[in-house]
């Protein structure tokens, strides 16, 4: 990507929003706990600038949006930029654990109060109820498909659970170590249902 130009970021932001670039059910998970005062954040290692068409899409405030920004360099005489030269290292996704850190910096400016109503989450590949683990109120709940996402469960002051997605890509490590995995985000609305938050 680098030494892109800015038009060739405007138009990826163009045809993302046109393919809709989201996996299938996303948006009525989102629009279902948004629904219910669920703040829904996006952490990814990629680019701010390819994410906020697709955070807008879903309904989600871009300063709810942690990802990497780009580093132009910029023409002297246009006062324009030209190039991509790089990404800002102060963004925690820009760095390893940088999603468990961007959870820590959530939780200092929103401390929670687990008091209250829980959530228990089940599920197995045969559909029957399993526990895994109460989420308590105001918890933190990371679901994605790579290793960088399990991470945010594994260290200290980032996510309560980790809900492993696999419907574009079934990583074995994800699938292994995620408290619940699913193929399917319709499995986690229908779920999502039965509790009231």
């Amino acid at each position: 990507m680098l030494g892109c130009q800015q038009h060739e970021i405007a138009t990826y932001q163009r045809l993302s929003m046109s393919c809709l670039l989201t996996p299938q059910g996303i948006k009525s998970l989102v629009d279902s706990l948004q629904s219910r005062g669920i703040k829904v954040y996006l952490l990814t290692g990629g680019f701010r600038e390819l994410m906020l068409p697709i955070a807008r899409y879903l309904n989600v405030p871009s300063e709810n949006v942690f990802a990497n920004r780009m580093m132009w360099q910029w023409d002297e005489v246009t006062m324009m930029p030209t190039k991509l030269v790089g990404f800002d290292d102060s963004e925690p996704t820009s760095r390893n654990q940088g999603k468990p850190e961007a959870i820590a910096r959530l939780r200092d400016k929103f401390p929670y109060n687990t008091a209250g109503l829980n959530m228990t989450f089940c599920s197995n590949a045969e559909g029957h109820c399993v526990l895994l683990r109460t989420v308590g109120m105001g918890q933190v709940v990371m679901i994605g498909d790579g290793v960088t996402d399990l991470e945010a469960v594994q260290v200290t002051g980032g996510a309560d659970l980790f809900i492993g997605y696999g419907g574009v890509v079934a990583r074995p490590t994800v699938q292994a170590e995620a408290d619940w995995f699913i193929t399917d985000y319709a499995v986690l609305e229908a779920s999502l249902q039965r509790f009231k938050v």
